[in-house]
């Protein structure tokens, strides 16, 4: 099977200069955990994941570490100051089985799905547990 009959529309998508909290209050709303980061064009950028925010350091300006900030300046932060920079993007004619693997090794629950570079849809690990859990 290819990933463009499994695929889903994201059901949100942020930009890098997007306030954080902004992200998350919509996050909550859609009971999203990972949100596809990106550029005026529709490439994706990087991801923000809702376990980064509690897992991984802050990044200053420069892009170094730094202590994490109160919950209120988090909300106020860009995306792109927390947002997963290196995220694999699968092609829609790509094998589950690849896009499986990716998630494993970059920890991903969602994996970005392009055409031409341009996102077009994702690819959650519900999706795949779905497909593979037999039907009761």
């Amino acid at each position: 099977m290819r990933l463009r009959q499994l695929m889903t529309p994201p059901l949100l998508t942020a930009s890098a200069d997007q306030p954080v909290g902004q992200v998350i209050h919509a996050m909550n709303e859609l009971r999203v955990r990972s949100v596809p980061v990106l550029d005026a064009q529709g490439r994706v950028m990087g991801m923000l994941c809702q376990r980064d925010l509690y897992e991984r350091p802050t990044l200053d300006a420069s892009g170094h570490p730094c202590a994490a900030p109160p919950e209120s300046t988090l909300a106020r932060l860009p995306v792109s100051a927390i947002m997963r920079r290196s995220v694999p993007c699968a092609r829609e004619e790509d094998a589950l089985s690849e896009a499986a693997w990716w998630m494993v090794d970059y920890g991903l629950d969602v994996l970005p799905v392009t055409r031409e570079g341009v996102l077009v849809g994702v690819v959650s690990r519900a999706d795949l547990i779905r497909l593979l859990a037999p039907t009761v």
